[in-house]
């Protein structure tokens, strides 16, 4: 009987250290981000992006100066997931064109928060494009601050 009460007062401690606010909400993407990044060495652009609770992510890509200036993409779109405590997998279209024949652009990015969950440095990712039917493409590195939410007194 002594042993089913101490192994009781051990499962209880557990569940106690398990479900403690702290120990229970893991460090969240979800906010609004200023994105840095560097495709392929050589285009350094910056944009902003959200991810809401829900999964889904855009970004919000600015027009006008020498970096990417005939762009005509004005958004990109997609979903993300937890990978792990502190990572996530972000996957994103972006379409160039209304024209129906073109198929959308694919960015694929792993993105590990630092501690504190304000940034992420040097995050890997892809764009890809589709050539006969198949996506290729290059890579980067994004760089992310958490734009901080400033409620008007």
């Amino acid at each position: 009987m002594r042993r089913l009460g101490i192994a009781l007062i051990l499962l209880l401690g557990a569940v106690a250290v398990a479900t403690t606010p702290c120990r229970a909400q893991a460090m969240s993407i979800e906010g609004t981000w200023q994105i840095k990044v560097w495709y392929e060495d050589f285009l350094a652009i910056q944009y902003l992006q959200t991810f809401t609770q829900d999964g889904k992510t855009t970004i919000y890509l600015p027009f006008g100066g020498p970096v990417n200036a005939n762009d005509s993409r004005v958004a990109c779109t997609g979903e993300w997931r937890r990978a792990g405590a502190f990572s996530f997998d972000v996957t994103m279209y972006c379409l160039w064109s209304q024209e129906w024949e073109f198929a959308p652009d694919r960015i694929r990015a792993k993105l590990t928060l630092h501690r504190g969950a304000q940034a992420f440095t040097d995050c890997p990712f892809t764009y890809e494009w589709v050539v006969d039917g198949e996506y290729v493409g290059g890579w980067g590195l994004m760089t992310g601050t958490r734009l901080p939410f400033v409620p008007l007194d």
